[in-house]
């Protein structure tokens, strides 16, 4: 679960419901239904049959209790943890993250990382999350360092897995990821992959890629072949494996209503209450994916601001624009009861009535670290979304970040630079 219908108010019931179809349709595991890609490696011994994490009352609302597969801490709640009266987080570490436009409650977040005693991001930009730092340590690029396809292998129709070599050296004082982390636990008197013999001297560092060439030969396969042949194609998973590997209770049986669903559905009633009570017209907005964006990596890069691509926009269907008076370019005020902002407008009835969309990411008005991203701000619409301890989803801890009530009334009749 990340990004789609589990972001909602209700997103673990949506999802949940969505696998029941395609179970009780016989699509799981198949070819368009849900196909789960085994990538390079079997996943299935790594984590083991285990029973779900409990869920628990904490000091900031009833959640997962963080651990498992995919299973972490709401973001929602990253500002009450470091502003906690009684137990404040006093140091942080962000590695290519940028919080402060990614998740809910702006404000406050920046209170939050401004409150800190040590900030660290490893990053290649200064950015808005990084301007609160007390170190920016530069990471390299991706030309330069070696690197795997790791992150996508479940969503690989034929899987395989690609090794690349540096393609430059890292420029200035640029450093992998790895090199920074190892460097600062050696600086600390912790174990290093630098303890090896001859860790430290610039050469090939003895155990770094170890738990990938473990992991290849779960499948049959070695880092020694991958840098070899730069690229192996494995078979597809056949229908069975979904059941003979995955399903991990001890009678090999899915449960198709687990036990802490019954507060999600006590919660789905309260929800709908709730909807039925809304006004009339109630616009919700959600996220929109943009390829010239892509959350907020591109937000520095000047040839991804051609033309009106310099500003992020309202996207609204024409019926719900006619019935607010709002033309197309003109500028909108956006707001509810956690924030406002302002931007021009797009109409398009490539959205269902009811819906408004934006691209999020945006927003580097207070971002002089990164000069394109500054002087193209846009405005960050996650200020719109709830923070704390009612605003996630208990059962994943997944943030509310789709289907939030807004309003919309127009400002001016035309786009300006005033809103970038």
């Amino acid at each position: 679960m990340s990004t789609g219908v589990n972001m909602g108010r209700q997103g673990t019931l949506a999802y949940w419901l969505l696998h029941m179809l395609l179970f009780v349709t016989g699509n799981l595991g198949r070819a368009g239904g849900n196909l789960y890609s085994q990538g390079f490696y079997a996943r299935s011994t790594a984590s083991g049959a285990r029973a779900p994490q409990d869920m628990v009352d904490g000091p900031h609302g009833r959640m997962r209790s963080p651990g498992g597969v995919g299973i972490a801490l709401p973001g929602a709640l990253m500002a009450d943890y470091l502003l906690d009266p009684a137990e404040p987080v006093r140091a942080m570490f962000v590695s290519s993250g940028n919080p402060v436009l990614s998740i809910g409650g702006e404000a406050r977040l920046r209170e939050a990382l401004g409150s800190l005693e040590l900030l660290v991001c490893v990053d290649i930009y200064r950015n808005a999350t990084a301007e609160y730092a007390h170190y920016v340590l530069p990471a390299a690029g991706a030309f330069e360092r070696e690197d795997i396809n790791i992150t996508g292998m479940g969503m690989q129709d034929q899987p395989w897995v690609q090794f690349t070599e540096a393609v430059v050296p890292p420029a200035f004082e640029r450093r992998p990821d790895w090199w920074i982390y190892e460097s600062l636990c050696r600086a600390m008197g912790f174990r290093s992959v630098f303890d090896a013999p001859d860790g430290a001297h610039g050469g090939e560092v003895p155990g770094l890629w170890s738990r990938i060439d473990a992991m290849l030969r779960s499948r049959g396969h070695s880092l020694a072949e991958l840098r070899r042949e730069q690229v192996i194609v494995l078979p597809r998973s056949r229908p069975e494996e979904f059941f003979e590997t995955h399903v991990q209770h001890e009678d090999r049986r899915v449960d198709c209503f687990p036990e802490t669903f019954a507060e999600a559905i006590g919660r789905m009633h309260r929800l709908f209450g709730e909807l039925q009570a809304e006004p009339a017209h109630q616009l919700k907005l959600i996220g929109k994916r943009d390829a010239y964006m892509i959350n907020s990596w591109y937000g520095n890069l000047p040839k991804l601001k051609r033309n009106d691509r310099d500003r992020n926009y309202l996207f609204m269907h024409p019926d719900e624009a006619a019935a607010r008076g709002v033309a197309d370019a003109a500028v909108v005020r956006i707001s509810n009861r956690f924030g406002a902002i302002e931007a021009p407008v797009r109409i398009t009835d490539t959205l269902m009535p009811g819906v408004v969309a934006m691209t999020h990411g945006w927003g580097q008005g207070a971002t002089p670290g990164m000069r394109v991203a500054h002087d193209t701000a846009g405005v960050n619409c996650n200020a719109l979304l709830p923070s704390g301890a009612q605003a996630f989803e208990p059962i994943s801890n997944q943030a509310h970040m789709t289907g939030i009530p807004v309003e919309v009334a127009a400002v001016r009749t035309t786009a300006d630079a005033a809103v970038r």
